[in-house]
């Protein structure tokens, strides 16, 4: 029996150990690391042993039980996603203490359609305390589709020391959403930064709780996205290296709220010229842009940027809802409902959007995107920040993006944001994992 389960994943012949009070050691099968997270408690270490692993079936805590999912050597444990229609690990924060997951090479061959629009490793932080993830990868290897490894359904957690990749060159790495059944989670005060800044609409974020949080991480060859800022998510981007993927965003015409905030700094962009990707295109990739967004409000500061030749557009910022026909009804006047560049405030009476959209509620506001002190040759190009208008005219009103985007009302070039400050880096955090993390992402896993 045992050379038969060897044949099969790798697997020993044995169900979960106990290795201390508190510490179990499972098989490495989906069914043995689920019967150990059955068994734990909350802060129980779950170690997986070396080797590579299919999983056929999803693994979670349903219970929101604090547990810490560890390879028992960082790296040594490569586990591929063998199950379609739904998460292969649903991770709910608890209210009893970080739940982590640490050490990991994940794999995903399925494009998003292919597996009902779910994740190799799906985040439920919409209560809780904040989630744990680092020094794990994370490898999109469909080459016929696309789908995003990780989804932080909720703001908060922290994922640091990783690295995501895709075999298709165009998309993979993180999605942010939570489409939420009301506005209420959208309408709340801006929380970038460390505390209050001087514009009135930003409350901070001084627990380091609220927003979520990607530290030290490498994307890889990702044209097409490498995240995903979605339905009232509230993202940090920092300490990242970028090298040949776009960040990107959805505003409120495709989603059902669109992003609420952003902050990216600190990070390099790297473009190639030569060589070949990860998926085994050549360079270069065909990149649209570092950044494109689509809703939302936030700071760009203190990245190094290679330039994108070809009079492509480094930043990007746009508005479909004046040309798109979609979720919401075409936007005639500015500004457009949850467009870029638009906030919340609680003094404000005014509805979202023109028309204007009742599900918004009340407290539209201007609040800029703010855009400074990066440096590198994209910041020299003409093209370094511009605004895209989105084609065809679905709408067939002829809006001019010019006129909902102006450069000094919407967005700021070379100007900082009033009395912003970024939160504490490393985060603080991070001091409560268990598994151990190293100096450097974790490389990804040989292909």
């Amino acid at each position: 029996m045992a050379v038969l389960l060897a044949l099969f994943g790798c697997l020993p012949a044995f169900a979960f150990q106990r290795l201390g009070s508190n510490e179990l050691l499972t098989n490495g099968s989906a069914e043995d690391t689920q019967k150990a997270i059955n068994a734990a408690t909350d802060g129980t270490i779950i170690k997986l042993p070396d080797g590579k692993y299919t999983w056929y079936r999803e693994v979670t805590n349903s219970k929101k039980t604090a547990i810490h999912l560890i390879a028992t050597n960082a790296g040594r444990t490569i586990i591929k996603r063998s199950v379609t229609q739904r998460d292969m690990i649903f991770l709910n924060a608890s209210p009893n203490g970080n739940a982590e997951i640490s050490g990991i090479h994940f794999e995903d061959p399925y494009a998003d359609s292919e597996t009902n629009y779910s994740f190799c490793l799906d985040v439920n932080q919409t209560s809780g305390l904040p989630v744990l993830i680092h020094d794990c990868s994370f490898v999109s290897s469909s080459k016929q589709g696309f789908n995003y490894l990780v989804r932080f359904i909720g703001n908060g957690g922290v994922l640091w020391n990783c690295s995501f990749a895709a075999k298709n060159d165009m998309l993979g790495g993180i999605s942010f959403v939570n489409t939420t059944s009301n506005c209420s989670v959208w309408n709340q005060p801006d929380s970038m930064g460390a505390g209050q800044d001087s514009t009135g609409l930003n409350q901070g974020d001084p627990t380091g709780s609220l927003d979520t949080y990607i530290e030290n991480c490498v994307f890889q060859d990702m044209d097409l996205a490498c995240t995903n800022f979605d339905d009232n998510s509230r993202a940090v981007v920092r300490y990242c290296t970028v090298n040949n993927a776009t960040l990107n965003s959805h505003g409120q015409e495709t989603s059902i709220w669109g992003t609420r905030h952003w902050e990216i700094y600190n990070n390099t962009f790297n473009y190639s010229t030569s060589g070949r990707a990860y998926g085994g295109d050549s360079y270069p990739l065909n990149m649209n842009g570092w950044f494109g967004i689509r809703g939302g409000t936030g700071v760009i500061t203190n990245n190094a940027m290679d330039d994108l030749p070809f009079h492509k557009l480094g930043i990007l910022l746009t508005i479909y809802s004046i040309d798109r026909r979609d979720s919401i009804p075409c936007q005639t006047a500015y500004p457009a409902a949850h467009q870029t560049g638009q906030g919340w405030s609680a003094a404000s009476t005014a509805q979202y959007g023109h028309p204007a959209l009742s599900k918004d509620g009340t407290g539209a506001v201007p609040d800029p995107i703010y855009i400074w002190n990066n440096t590198g040759t994209e910041t020299t190009d003409p093209g370094y920040v511009g605004v895209y208008q989105f084609t065809p005219d679905e709408c067939g009103n002829h809006e001019k993006i010019d006129t909902f985007l102006q450069e000094g009302r919407d967005y700021f070039v070379n100007e900082a944001r009033p009395g912003w400050t970024p939160y504490t880096y490393p985060h603080p955090l991070r001091r409560n994992a268990v598994g151990p993390s190293g100096s450097a992402p974790l490389a990804l896993a040989p292909k």
